[in-house]
């Protein structure tokens, strides 16, 4: 261990010592799942990514416990999901994430894993990890994610984790917090659990770090973007997904785009839910001339979705791996919306151009 892996071991361990509760943390059991529930846990963990927990997820995992108190394993929530629209049980409209939970669901019945111990169990194998992340949509942090619902030994690494341990890598983070739980003779999960806490509320005073002024030298076009990105960095705003509710703001978007990128959205817009590979969506549009033009016309909304709290509004895969072509399209929920946005938009000013 280097040195300065060393004093940032010290220094974190020093700050768990100080949080409430030390070392037994009353009502943070060691082993102990998030829920007994199997729906409720693949709920969380499918919606989980870029949103609050407090007031999107809790609540809604809350409706779907007392709407479904019997789909306790894996098989009674795919019963429920097949009889039911887990959507409407939910109030949640976007599709991605409710399918996320399926494939989850799918996934954990492929591997005879039924209840929240089981997972649990499952979660200690070497190639747990692995299979989650062979899933669309389960990235590094769901997969540890998972683990620790289910009272595994993992670290979840979010935005509240980094308030509590500062800078590095995702993988950085977890090292420091492994090393650190067993140093303290902790529970893994039970140190993801009180650190996630502890950093939902800012740093004391004396915890915060010294500021500096950072002069830099961009281009004139650029100072004002890296001025509203910068904003949303020192707040600590992740970029929520765009929600079908979103309409004032894609009429605002939309009026900020020009001619040439409101003819490539309009094509995806007008064809919700079909996935056009970049090549094909050139040759239709006529807005971009190249596959490196097309990534241009693409890229600016994405900076002005950010200015707003939000990621960009249309979905892009890999379907053939990062060495192939991307395929990108509009949710259905996504494309009605922002069609309404390009209605009212023409119908203000059906000469406007940029």
């Amino acid at each position: 261990m280097d040195l300065l892996h060393r004093e940032r071991v010290e220094a974190l361990a020093a700050r768990v010592r100080r949080l409430p509760g030390f070392p037994t943390f009353p009502g943070v059991e060691a082993g102990g799942a998030r829920y007994d529930h199997r729906g409720a846990l693949l709920t969380d963990a499918a919606l989980q990514a870029a949103i609050d927990f407090d007031s999107v997820v809790k609540p809604r995992v809350a409706r779907l416990v007392a709407a479904w108190p019997e789909a306790v394993t894996v098989d009674l929530f795919r019963a429920r999901v097949s009889a039911e629209v887990p959507g409407e049980v939910l109030q949640w409209k976007h599709p991605e994430k409710l399918a996320r939970a399926l494939r989850l669901a799918d996934l954990l019945a492929a591997e005879k894993v039924q209840t929240v111990s089981e997972l649990r169990s499952w979660c200690l194998l070497p190639d747990s990890r692995s299979t989650l992340l062979t899933l669309k949509g389960v990235g590094e942090k769901t997969a540890d994610y998972v683990a620790v619902l289910a009272g595994g030994q993992a670290v979840a690494v979010d935005r509240r984790i980094r308030t509590f341990v500062g800078g590095g890598t995702d993988q950085e983070i977890r090292m420091l917090l492994t090393t650190v739980a067993s140093e303290l003779d902790l529970d893994l999960g039970v140190l993801d659990r009180v650190v996630w806490a502890a950093g939902k509320a800012e740093p004391p005073p004396d915890d915060r770090p010294d500021t500096v002024d950072v002069t830099l030298t961009v281009p004139a076009d650029k100072a004002a973007r890296l001025r509203d990105l910068t904003a949303l960095w020192l707040e600590g705003r992740p970029n929520a997904e765009w929600r079908a509710t979103d309409h004032q703001l894609a009429v605002a978007l939309w009026q900020q785009l020009d001619d040439r990128r409101r003819q490539l959205f309009g094509v995806l817009i007008d064809h919700p839910g079909r996935r056009f590979p970049a090549d094909e969506l050139v040759d239709l549009d006529g807005a971009a001339a190249s596959l490196e033009n097309l990534t241009s016309l693409l890229g600016q909304p994405g900076p002005l979705s950010e200015q707003r709290g939000r990621a960009w509004p249309w979905q892009y895969d890999y379907p053939a791996g990062k060495q192939e072509l991307a395929v990108y399209w509009f949710e259905p929920d996504m494309a009605e919306m922002f069609g309404k946005a390009r209605a009212l938009v023409d119908a203000q000013d059906p000469l406007h151009r940029r």
